[in-house]
């Protein structure tokens, strides 16, 4: 976290399992929610049909959102950063918020906003968005081989059969990842490049 930017002086920095209270938030707020509620939520749907679950750990899915809402609301946090595919969510955690609130007649707990940066959503190795349940991600802890594996497995243009021709940028997932990091100027010199063909790949290896 400290290598992502956070500065200890400014954010604090702890273990979620130090915290006897959030689990114990999480049970209370579990009935405060139905199960219909959180199998209507659109990325238990994904997550349900991308990893085959058929009834295999879908408990802990299901209420991952009551833990994330009881994460939220035991600090009172009201602009929660989050990716796009996180949105629903925050929308259950401010159901939960307002449940609570009209049990206890009075307003103990914020209602949250999203807060969604530049970069919404993180594509993983496989175009699909990164997630640790989809094995697709990379992480900080990964040395740089590891990291160089993993990019090279990526998906670069179906549609360039040929190193000799011009290249898709836009359709290239190292390219989106790229966006993630890398300023305009570099952007566009790449993408240039890509597709006069100065820089390219053949079937699925990366161009960078």
């Amino acid at each position: 976290m400290i290598a992502c930017g956070l500065n200890p002086e400014k954010s604090v920095i702890f273990r979620q399992s130090d915290i006897p209270e959030l689990p114990q938030f999480s049970l209370i707020f579990s009935y405060l929610v139905t199960v219909s509620e959180l199998e209507r939520n659109p990325v238990y749907k994904e997550q349900k049909r991308e990893l085959h679950l058929n009834g295999k750990g879908l408990s802990s899915f299901l209420l991952y959102p009551v833990l994330q809402a009881a994460d939220i609301c035991l600090y009172k946090g009201e602009l929660i950063p989050v990716g796009k595919d996180q949105i629903p969510h925050i929308e259950i955690t401010r159901e939960i918020a307002r449940r609570a609130n009209a049990l206890c007649e009075r307003e103990i707990l914020p209602l949250p906003q999203p807060l969604l940066t530049g970069t919404p959503e993180i594509p993983g190795i496989d175009g699909r968005k990164m997630s640790k349940s989809y094995g697709n991600h990379i992480v900080l802890s990964d040395n740089p081989d590891d990291v160089a594996k993993k990019v090279f497995r990526m998906v670069t243009d179906t549609r360039k059969p040929r190193l000799s021709d011009p290249g898709h940028p836009d359709e290239c997932y190292v390219f989106q990842l790229l966006k993630c990091f890398e300023n305009d100027s570099f952007l566009n010199a790449i993408k240039a490049d890509c597709e006069a063909v100065k820089i390219g790949a053949k079937g699925t290896a990366s161009p960078f």
